[in-house]
């Protein structure tokens, strides 16, 4: 399936979204929901439930959210997964408080008793102990909109990932990595990737466990953009595909 899938960059990325919430008349709410609820089952039924059958213990996952649409699906991801029964925490060091929606989604999570830490850790030795003590990292700090260079308080949480690569999970594109150009700042190689809409550019010599989720882009917009994506779910009843 990998050869039929495009790849795309960020102009296409970018107009994609803009045709969603345009023409099409999603609302980011309806998006973020999807997407959220597309990673939390990936997650869970991919890599959860392959763990608990090898562990005794219950799975700690840990959740990085940064303050944007990637920290967003984040926090929709973690409301799921702790309904799916599952011990999660999110760290929250750079809260969006100025756009209502995330005030919702942080409340609702704190409604399902998700417990949220905002601290900011000087030294990433302290967030490597944090990591530690985790059996699932999922990564949603940065989006495909990322750009310019990795600044305080990500340098340090994304630095001590770099120990942990085989406990994250990443939210559409690893976070630091440019959408065109990859890992150019040379941070970490996730385990698994959940592409969402299509898979970004950056993505396509991806070694790891890659899913592709979503679902909400209709035929007409993908032959728009001249995406050719027929196969995409082909004898898939689900929200996501491995790829």
């Amino acid at each position: 399936m990998e050869s039929n899938i495009p790849y795309i960059n960020a102009e296409t990325s970018a107009l994609v979204d803009k045709e969603l919430m345009g023409s099409y008349n999603y609302s980011i709410d309806q998006l973020m929901e999807i997407a959220g609820l597309t990673v939390a089952k990936v997650v869970n039924n991919e890599f959860i439930l392959k763990l608990k059958s090898s562990k005794e213990k219950n799975i700690k996952i840990i959740t990085l959210c940064g303050p944007g649409n990637n920290g967003g699906d984040g926090l929709v991801a973690s409301r799921y997964l702790k309904e799916f029964g599952n011990n999660v925490e999110i760290f929250y060091p750079k809260k969006n408080t100025k756009n209502p929606l995330y005030t919702r989604l942080i409340t609702q999570c704190e409604n399902y008793e998700i417990s949220i830490n905002e601290k900011i850790y000087e030294k990433k030795e302290d967030y490597e102990k944090i990591f530690e003590q985790s059996d699932i990292i999922l990564d949603a700090l940065f989006g495909f909109s990322f750009k310019g260079e990795i600044r305080e308080p990500f340098k340090t949480i994304i630095t001590a990932m770099k120990k942990f690569e085989n406990k994250i999970i990443s939210i559409d594109i690893p976070s630091g990595f440019d959408i065109d150009k990859g890992n150019i700042f040379d941070t970490f190689i996730p385990m698994g990737l959940v592409s969402l809409t299509l898979p970004k550019l950056c993505s396509k010599n991806f070694g790891g466990v890659h899913y592709l989720g979503g679902r909400f882009v209709p035929k007409k917009l993908f032959e728009k953009f001249n995406l050719k994506c027929d196969e995409l779910y082909k004898n898939c009843d689900d929200l996501y595909v491995k790829i």
